[in-house]
């Protein structure tokens, strides 16, 4: 039981609380805000004329945004609350992706991601924040896995719910549509009821207070680190499959992202369960080298039974990996200094995320979308290794079944 949250033990040790399933709702809807437009944007570019290289830099710089904004909000978590700070990034969610409609040029995309950037940064660093904060922390790992299972019902269906909308009614219209969507999420985080978390030590004096980095935990940079190198293959892959999908001439590409979908479902049910019970090293190494085994396979597909075995292979790798590494950073750091941990992990991701997209264009416009899933396998293959070592020097890598 984590001493910092009020209650009884018997609420404390449940899961599936009315603030998590409203959480979970809106978590849901809102990232089916953002998978709606995930295929969209890189589109939208190109039929403004832009490049695969234009995409990539202005998917760029987002990331570059983030990775200094995400420890800020972290902190805002930190000092106004996690509920606070996320009804705020929705609201600028929802702004930004009216925005988008009244775009006329190319690089004129480079205001309204900025705001993306913003609102995504603010939603993805609280309501990981808020989850910790209402679950027990003996089953950390269970409830984030559980959480992000939303992520993975909105892959399911945003991706091709957005492409439908474009060929149905137009570019704009999904920016319209996720517009509703995250006003929709406002509504329900509104009902969620945060729990009475100690960020604070109430004794420490200021003097103490200001001696401390408020915008830096050392403890978060492991995880971090790691979510940035496959952040990278991941951001790419997302971004850059339905180009891929049109220029390979592969049909129905898009029910790569079902298939993923399903998959990580499946596998979520299981990985926090595991990593609460053996380690989070009995999930991560597995995870990873599934991972780079899927971006080999996305290399050479030129069919639609090579893309869905991609598609399971890359689902188990991500769908394991992602939850567990974030349950690492919450079992590293004290719960006083949670946001800005949270901050810290986001802005690994969503700057991997950008740089890979950035980086993938560019390759992709030089020598084709075979040469950058290879260069995002061996960055994959990197992650590995650090991962690898860094358990090992924690004392973190031998498997050890623990009570329930």
């Amino acid at each position: 039981m984590d001493p910092t949250i009020s209650g009884s033990s018997a609420i404390v040790e449940k899961i599936y609380t009315r603030s998590f399933v409203l959480l979970f709702v809106a978590e849901l809807t809102v990232f089916a805000a953002f998978y709606t437009l995930l295929p969209i944007i890189p589109l939208y570019i190109m039929h403004m004329g832009g490049s695969e290289t234009d995409v990539g830099l202005l998917l760029g710089i987002t990331g570059l945004i983030t990775l200094f904004t995400a420890p800020l909000f972290g902190r805002a978590v930190d000092h106004w609350g996690s509920k606070r700070i996320l009804l705020t990034g929705l609201v600028i969610g929802s702004l930004v992706a009216t925005s988008f409609a009244f775009v006329k040029s190319v690089i004129s995309f480079a205001l309204p991601l900025t705001g993306r950037s913003f609102g995504t940064t603010a939603t993805n660093t609280a309501s990981r924040t808020l989850v910790f904060d209402i679950a027990p922390a003996s089953r950390s790992g269970e409830a984030i896995s559980t959480f992000m299972l939303s992520h993975n019902f909105a892959i399911a269906f945003g991706p091709a719910m957005g492409l439908a909308i474009m060929n149905g009614y137009g570019f704009r219209a999904p920016f319209f549509a996720t517009a509703v969507l995250c006003m929709v999420s406002f509504g329900l985080v509104a009902f969620v009821r945060e729990q009475s978390v100690v960020r604070r030590d109430a004794s420490a004096s200021l003097e103490t207070d200001s001696q401390n980095n408020r915008w830096f935990v050392r403890e978060a940079l492991f995880p971090a680190t790691i979510q940035f190198l496959l952040s990278v293959s991941y951001g790419s892959t997302i971004q850059f499959l339905a180009v891929m999908g049109e220029q390979r001439d592969i049909n129905s590409y898009q029910v790569f992202f079902t298939v993923y979908a399903v998959v990580v479902i499946v596998v979520r049910f299981l990985a926090g369960r595991v990593s609460d019970r053996y380690g989070r090293a009995a999930v991560l190494l597995p995870s990873l080298t599934s991972q780079m085994i899927a971006l080999l396979i996305l290399s050479m597909a030129t069919s639609l039974p090579a893309l869905l075995i991609a598609a399971v292979t890359f689902g188990m790798g991500w769908g394991a990996a992602y939850p567990t590494l974030t349950a690492l950073t919450s079992d590293r750091v004290d719960v006083a200094r949670r946001g800005v941990a949270m901050g810290i992990f986001s802005s690994g991701m969503a700057f991997g995320s950008a740089v890979g997209s950035a980086t993938v264009g560019i390759i992709a416009k030089q020598i084709g979308f075979t040469g950058s899933f290879i260069f995002t396998a061996f960055v994959v293959l990197i992650g590995l290794c650090v991962c690898t070592v860094g358990l090992k020097m924690a004392g973190e890598l031998r498997i050890i079944r623990k009570e329930p």
